[in-house]
Parts: C-alpha cells; sequence; structure tokens
C-alpha cells in the first residue's frame, strides 16, 4: 500500500497519512528529490535532468508508464550474468540479446548504463529478423535513445571529438547495417564542421534511397536529403540526452533532440514527391547480413575500414514499429530514464521498497534554528526496511 511520510527534526517520530491524500498532489515514481510535485509541461525540464531516487528508474518507469505503442526491442542496459551480453527486455517475441565484442573496453554502470570506453562493438551478431519483418509490415520505425557522449579526456566539458580522425561518416550510435556503405537506418554522432561543430546524423534507407541512405535515386537526385542532421543550436554535450527519430508511413520522418536551452525540438524532412517511399528494399543480398549494431559499424574492428566507434554512455535503447506521434515522444522525453550516470546517483539507494530520509531533504540543514521545521513527502511500498545512518529503523 502507497504511504507518505511527514517528518520534522531527527528526533520527531515519523508519521503515515492516507495514501489518498499521496495521490492527489504526487507522482509516487517522480524523479525528484527534494519530492516535488509532477510537471507537465515539457519546457520546464531541466537541459540536465535532476538525480533521482529510485535506484533503478528505469526499470519501473520502463516497465510502468512508457509506452509499449509498436515496441519490438528495448535495452535498459542492466548487468546480468553475462557480463558481454546486453539484454532485450522489451518482453517481445524472441529476445534480441547484443553481445559485447570486447567486453575489457566496456565498463557496466551501477543502477543501469554501458560506458564504452575503447572501440569496440555491441552486435546481435545475426540479422534481427523479427524486428526487421516488423519494420517492413508498417513502413514506420521509431527509434529513442538515451545517451551520454564521451567527453574530452583534457576538457571534459567538451566533447570527444567523433569519428576518429582519419573516419568519414557519422560515428555509430545504434545502426542497422551490412557495411559503411549498406544499411537500413543509422543514427550517429557527426565529426564537428564550422557550420556543425557538433551535430547528430540520420540515414535511412527507403525505395526512394540508394543502399547507403544518403542520397535520393532518380528522379529526385540532387535534392536536399534524405539525411536529417540536427540544427547548430541543438545541444550535444557530454551529459545525458535524449533523441529520438521517427519516420511515418507517409515518408515524414523526424529527428528529436534538445537544444541549447533544453526545449526538445526536432528538424523534419517530408518525401520528395507524392511517392512516401517504403522499407521494401530492406532486403540482405546473398553475400549480406544487416545486424542490429550499438556504438559502432558491422564488422569495425580497431583497424578495421569498417569501423567508426562511437565513445559514451548508453542507458536506453528502445525501436518501435510505429512511428510514434510528437506528444508521445515529448510524454518519454518528460518522463526521462532517471539518473542519467554514476556521477548523479545519489550517496543512499533508495528502493520502490525503502524509504531514505537523508538525501530526501527530511533532515534539517545543521544551521536551522532549533524551532525551524522541513517537511517533505516522500512515497513507499509497505511493508519496508528503513535504514537511517546504518541503523534500521
Amino acid at each position: 500500500q502507497l504511504q507518505s511520510i511527514l517528518a520534522a527534526r531527527p528526533s520527531t517520530p515519523a508519521r503515515l497519512s492516507r495514501s489518498t491524500a499521496l495521490g492527489y498532489a504526487f507522482d509516487p515514481l517522480r524523479l525528484h528529490y527534494p519530492p516535488m510535485a509532477s510537471v507537465a509541461a515539457l519546457d520546464t525540464d531541466a537541459a540536465e535532468p535532476p538525480p533521482s531516487l529510485l535506484s533503478h528508474p528505469e526499470r519501473s518507469r520502463a516497465r510502468s508508464t512508457r509506452t509499449n505503442h509498436g515496441l519490438q526491442v528495448l535495452y535498459t542496459f542492466q548487468p546480468g550474468d553475462r557480463p558481454n551480453q546486453v539484454q532485450d527486455v522489451s518482453g517481445v517475441g524472441e529476445p534480441i540479446n547484443l553481445t559485447i565484442g570486447q567486453p575489457n573496453r566496456v565498463t557496466w554502470l551501477e543502477g543501469g548504463g554501458l560506458r564504452l570506453n575503447e572501440s569496440t562493438i555491441v552486435d546481435s551478431n545475426q540479422p534481427p529478423n523479427r524486428l526487421i519483418e516488423a519494420l517492413r509490415a508498417t513502413n514506420e520505425i521509431t527509434v529513442e535513445v538515451w545517451v551520454k557522449p564521451a567527453g574530452n579526456p583534457n576538457r571534459p566539458d567538451q566533447l570527444l571529438p567523433q569519428p576518429a580522425p582519419g573516419k568519414t561518416g557519422p560515428a555509430r550510435i545504434v545502426t542497422l547495417s551490412n557495411d559503411i556503405g549498406n544499411r537500413f537506418f543509422t543514427l550517429g554522432q557527426e565529426a564537428p564542421t564550422q557550420t556543425y561543430p557538433h551535430a547528430l546524423r540520420l540515414r535511412l534507407r527507403t525505395t526512394l534511397t540508394d543502399n547507403n541512405g544518403v542520397s535520393y535515386l532518380p528522379p529526385h537526385s540532387g535534392r536536399d536529403g534524405p539525411t536529417l542532421v540536427t540544427a547548430a543550436d541543438f545541444t550535444l554535450q557530454p551529459r545525458l540526452m535524449p533523441v529520438v527519430f521517427t519516420r511515418r508511413a507517409d515518408g515524414t520522418t523526424r529527428l528529436y533532440s534538445r537544444d541549447s536551452q533544453g526545449h526538445l525540438r526536432f528538424v523534419e524532412l517530408l518525401p520528395p514527391g507524392s511517392d512516401p517511399g517504403s522499407f521494401s528494399n530492406w532486403v540482405a543480398a546473398s553475400n549480406q547480413r544487416f545486424d542490429l549494431v550499438l556504438g559502432n559499424e558491422r564488422g569495425g574492428t580497431s583497424n578495421s575500414d569498417n569501423s567508426r566507434p562511437w565513445l559514451g554512455e548508453f542507458y536506453l535503447v528502445a525501436i518501435y514499429n510505429q512511428a510514434l506521434a510528437q506528444a508521445e515522444v515529448e510524454s518519454l522525453v518528460q518522463q526521462g530514464i532517471g539518473a542519467g550516470g554514476s556521477a548523479q546517483q545519489p550517496p543512499y539507494s533508495w528502493h520502490q521498497t525503502a524509504l531514505q530520509l537523508k538525501t530526501s531533504g527530511l533532515f534539517p540543514p545543521e544551521d536551522l534554528a532549533e524551532t525551524g521545521l522541513i517537511r517533505h513527502a516522500a512515497a513507499t511500498l509497505l511493508p519496508a526496511r528503513l535504514r537511517v545512518a546504518g541503523q534500521p529503523n
């Protein structure tokens, strides 16, 4: 049963209040501390999400309030029994699990997350046929990723330039491809240019494009597109960020991210003519194999021509065979995924079955006058084991 806790000074016993009162004012799975009322407006989101009180927020949010509209694969990057494997936790059909090529080059993050420290590859190691057929059936797609691009070792507040020197094209964040010249889609981080100091680029193959998803076929050759790149004022910094791209059956394609003010924005590409194109050419030749890959191009190794490594941290990747509406994308971004990295984790763990007073601001500061009181509401599932200052209550 959901309860609330009202606390004053440490010596004051906590008191339970009726759960109905809590339900009117608070989201019981809110991502804020001190606790605050839920916020509906997307533009009020801070560019840097607040730390979460949930030790595994992406589990509870992803399983409870996230949309499952067309969901096909979902990776929340929870370490499991196999440290070289990323589990598909979508619960849809046969799981499409991914294998980490060089586990010694990655770090599993406490609370959920995978950091790619050096060039490696996270690969399905076989065509994800269930996913490909689901996308071909609707001619629609949404790819949602929550990532933290790597910072420059000498200037941690600045991005590490990607891809690596001497490599052309975007560093691969997530791709469904055969090699550097044949893909179904790729979302990547673009090399810095004067126009786009740090940008994201989408390549998407349809019946209107070449096999690389970078040029239109006749009669639309020479037209702008079909790739999408984020505008110059979109923010791309070494911090947790959401990136979403959608493609509707009518050919409308959008790439969402946050701008420099922290507001969710999108760039849009309309079909070049009356024919919207389709995914019917998402078919591998006899000598091809299109894998789902994170952090590199398929077949990419440190010294190979196919190598397009991306370095940074993964927190969530989800792929849908529906084009999520703008309101659905906004809802996903507003909900967030929680902590946004181990550096932002509160010093004490919070579980759905336990209450943590100290990091919730329920203890007043040391210099507070003796008569001053601090009150916050907090939600928990009871029964619970409560430990304060290492002592059970």
